[in-house]
């Protein structure tokens, strides 16, 4: 058993094992990477609200998460390539009927189909690379992954969604020309971006994922009740997070234009802030172990209130680059940084899939509540918001490292840094 589980391991650590997995999974999380955009195409192209589209947005995040904490059940019992090319047909077939469906209703119902596909996708790639020999490098190369093909996206999108405001001089007004895209296309950009990424996961998928699994050893550890415990309150802080940072991230794009900015400059800063966030996971990949936990915690916690504060001031488009580059780098350090601490406290692997469901529930939390906030208190209430959950955040992650470190110097068997 050992040994098939180590040629399995050896076989998904290969270049295209991992992009056979990582790539389709980056295609399918980049709703809330993408989120801004799709806000403000449904608010100035299809004449949607602002809640309205927050909520649109929360739906298909919604159906991403439940769809995730499946994986916990089909992960080790049925084919990865089904699965994977199944989800692939399902993100496929629900944007291209996006772009033809005239009634929200039927937007809405195509946009659930969609969140079941990415969700299962996440699922797969998580609970495959935790079987890989080395998880959290690979973690940390999906992360990248997701900053990479956002900044592509979010270099363009805006402005092939929405149109230029008569800045005709941009690089991306010149791309999409060259391109044949000379006027806006509204959401069908949107759609059509993701039907084209979709089938090249599809390609991606069937030509490489593992047939089959297979079954894995228990995981023999001491007090794994106690691990498990630690390992439901870590996941409840990573919901307190996500819920923080999607908050201010669904309105990005809003508010950079209602300060006046134009929208290629606006769509030029949210891809910086992609980039800003493959530093960011890259940064949590070479941190490790090697710096106290509650420091660095505090500090990626601090900087993050900072991006925050920025957006309660007059916004220029100075304030608003440095806000989103802050923003995107705490939460892509955040993200495998926490995958990593995870492995430790539960070993098995299941707490990383289930990190997937609670982190999908947080993105779509904080798209509801922010929908609610901004249509009761403007966009201060989505900051005040934001702070409100990062704080929880702060306190629940110091307190749990401070219960692992009293279990470590007492034997309990849970080890920590």
């Amino acid at each position: 058993m050992s040994g098939s589980i180590e040629n399995r391991a050896r076989v998904l650590d290969t270049p295209t094992g991992l992009l056979s997995l990582i790539f389709p999974a980056s295609v399918a999380v980049m709703v809330p990477f993408l989120s801004p955009a799709i806000v403000g195409g449904l608010v100035d192209a299809a004449g949607w609200t602002e809640k309205q589209a927050g909520l649109l947005v929360s739906v298909e995040l919604g159906a991403f998460a439940w769809s995730g904490i499946a994986g916990v059940l089909w992960l080790k019992r049925v084919s990865w390539r089904l699965v994977s090319l199944s989800a692939c047909g399902l993100l496929v077939t629900a944007n291209l009927a996006s772009g033809l469906v005239t009634s929200e209703a039927a937007l809405i119902a195509w946009r659930l189909v969609s969140g079941i596909g990415a969700g299962t996708l996440i699922a797969l790639c998580y609970g495959a690379l935790a079987q890989t020999r080395k998880p959290h490098r690979n973690y940390g190369f999906f992360s990248m992954n997701q900053m990479a093909l956002a900044i592509v996206c979010l270099s363009f999108l805006p402005v092939a969604i929405n149109g230029s405001d008569g800045d005709s001089d941009s690089i991306t007004v010149a791309v999409l020309a060259l391109l044949g895209v000379t006027q806006a296309l509204g959401m069908n950009a949107f759609f059509g971006t993701m039907f084209v990424l979709g089938v090249a996961a599809t390609v991606c998928a069937a030509l490489w994922v593992p047939n089959r699994p297979e079954q894995r050893p228990a995981v023999q550890g001491k007090n794994l009740p106690t691990n498990w415990l630690f390992a439901i309150v870590m996941l409840g802080a990573i919901f307190a997070l996500m819920v923080s940072q999607q908050g201010l991230w669904t309105y990005a794009e809003r508010m950079g234009v209602s300060a006046g900015i134009d929208r290629s400059s606006v769509a030029g800063i949210l891809s910086l802030g992609a980039l800003a966030g493959l530093v960011g996971a890259s940064a949590a990949t070479a941190v490790g172990d090697r710096f106290s936990r509650p420091l660095v915690i505090s500090v990626i916690v601090i900087l993050h209130f900072c991006a925050l504060s920025l957006f309660l001031s007059q916004l220029t488009a100075l304030t608003f680059l440095l806000g989103i580059l802050l923003h995107k780098f705490t939460w892509n350090f955040m993200i495998p940084y926490q995958l990593g601490m995870m492995a430790q406290v539960e070993r098995g692997g299941t707490a990383a899939i289930l990190s997937t469901f609670v982190t999908s529930m947080g993105v779509s939390a904080g798209s509801a509540i922010a929908a609610f906030a901004v249509a009761d208190f403007g966009y201060r209430g989505v900051i005040f918001e934001s702070m409100l959950f990062a704080a929880a955040y702060l306190v629940i992650m110091l307190g749990v490292h401070a219960k692992l470190r009293s279990n470590r110097s007492a034997g309990a068997g849970v080890t920590v840094p």
